[in-house]
């Protein structure tokens, strides 16, 4: 029968043992590990850590756990102590809080100055007059020609028999100038700042132009 070589067992301490049973463990849930100075703990099998050598580590410190049995016992079965260790398991408990986030929009408005360079029309009048010195039989009204508003200017000159003489016309013609101005003007944008509150990232701010 093939002897398989005794399974070594390293506590907390530095304190060694062996298994008392050899890997596969078959699903055993405890396994008893027989120290140097014939201490016998009885431990779950899963709080043995595999080691790359073949060997097991068990986290726990031995020393100082105390030995149970019976106290009448002889001297040579006293120096075999079994201990048997409490299986320790932790969980895991999952909360939730509420934390408030979020962020804060505000508005700002810059003014700038922008340049303009649109025509424009506006209208001027030029007056004119013409002599014309000539008689005429009646009155003359006012009369449009074209653009120009003739305003003829009567006059009675004494003569051995009363004449009536065209002395001249006015006139009053209006005329379309084209001109160009240039001038600057403040105009206004607005730029949206996000700043982040408790735990929020953050953001990053955008300018939006302001409607005139």
């Amino acid at each position: 029968m093939e002897h398989k070589p005794a399974t070594t067992v390293i506590d907390a301490d530095g304190r060694q043992g062996i298994l008392e049973q050899s890997p596969p463990f078959n699903g055993e849930t405890a396994l008893l590990v027989r120290f140097d100075d014939g201490q016998q703990l009885s431990v779950p099998a899963d709080a043995l850590v595999p080691q790359a050598d073949g060997s097991f580590y068990l986290p726990l410190q031995t020393a100082n756990i105390s030995a149970t049995g019976d106290t009448g016992a002889s001297t040579e079965q006293s120096t075999q102590r079994t201990v048997t260790l409490p299986i320790i398991g932790e969980e895991l408990q999952v909360q939730k809080r509420l934390i408030e986030t979020g962020i804060r929009v505000s508005k700002r408005v810059h003014e700038e100055s922008a340049a303009i360079d649109e025509p424009f029309y506006q209208e001027e009048i030029e007056v004119e007059h013409v002599p014309i010195n000539r008689q005429i039989v009646e009155p003359i009204g006012l009369r449009q020609e074209g653009d120009v508003l003739v305003i003829p200017v009567l006059e009675e000159v004494l003569v051995v028999q009363k004449q009536l003489w065209l002395r001249e016309e006015v006139r009053i013609a209006k005329k379309r100038v084209k001109r160009r101005q240039q001038e600057q003007i403040p105009v206004r944008r607005e730029e949206v700042v996000i700043e982040p509150l408790v735990n929020a990232p953050a953001a990053t701010s955008s300018a939006v132009p302001l409607s005139t």
